[in-house]
């Protein structure tokens, strides 16, 4: 023991401060190290957290992400359906692509002339086989018809000018923009596909009160001014 006393006052003898400020100083690293323990802990808790809330908001967005798809497509084919065609949108999220295929109405008449040759060649009490083979054919022409729709390259300039307002209709209808412009959209449009996309986008237009829309053309227009339409026509350049 008096060895120990002696060690003891040696070693306070050796230092320049006071045990109780070492004390001081040494609780006061504890208490740090608790603190930043203490804050580790908080710090992990929100990183979880915001794990979590990341996870939901990516299976939300892919949620969202399909209903805007299904949106769009259900639109681009009801605007086809406007004017008397008929087609499907493909998108394909992967690649980043969009597809639109359409039928016209001639292609349409088609499809509607070949079933009608399905239902005039078919004969249910009949059991022959040419009948049969011919109605079989007539069913598969008509089926290739049905699944192989035009692609936008075989339309032509009209058929393309309306297929793309129908496109942009659909992709609009689905977002919140609220400006929205076209620059001679009509160019290339005979007068029947021009009439069915100015009513079109008039109707687009008074279905979204919270837009602008902004139509520029050199075309003559086929609406005319009402209280919600206002028509700015530019004097012709001097000569």
């Amino acid at each position: 023991i008096q060895a120990l006393s002696k060690t003891v006052k040696d070693i306070e003898s050796a230092q320049t401060e006071p045990l109780e400020h070492i004390a001081a100083q040494t609780q006061h690293h504890i208490d740090a190290y608790a603190r930043a323990k203490q804050t580790i802990r908080q710090m992990l808790n929100v990183s979880r957290i915001l794990k979590d809330a990341h996870l939901i908001r990516l299976s939300r967005l892919s949620e969202l992400k399909n209903a805007i798809t299904k949106r769009v497509m259900f639109q681009f084919s009801l605007n086809l359906y406007r004017r008397g065609y008929g087609g499907l949108l493909h998108i394909d999220h992967q690649r980043q692509l969009l597809t639109p295929k359409v039928h016209t109405d001639a292609d349409l008449a088609l499809l509607s002339s070949s079933n009608a040759n399905t239902n005039g060649i078919s004969n249910p009490s009949s059991t022959s086989t040419p009948s049969s083979t011919n109605n079989s054919a007539s069913t598969s022409n008509t089926s290739t018809l049905v699944n192989t729709r035009k692609d936008t390259r075989s339309l032509s300039g009209g058929e393309k000018s309306f297929t793309t307002i129908s496109l942009l209709l659909a992709l609009w209808d689905s977002t919140s923009c609220p400006i929205r412009a076209l620059d001679e959209f009509d160019v290339f449009m005979d007068a029947a596909n021009r009439s069915a996309s100015m009513k079109m986008i008039v109707d687009s237009a008074r279905c979204s009160p919270d837009s602008q829309y902004i139509l520029i053309t050199p075309q003559d227009l086929w609406v005319k001014p009402a209280a919600d339409i206002k028509i700015l026509v530019l004097d012709p350049p001097s000569r």
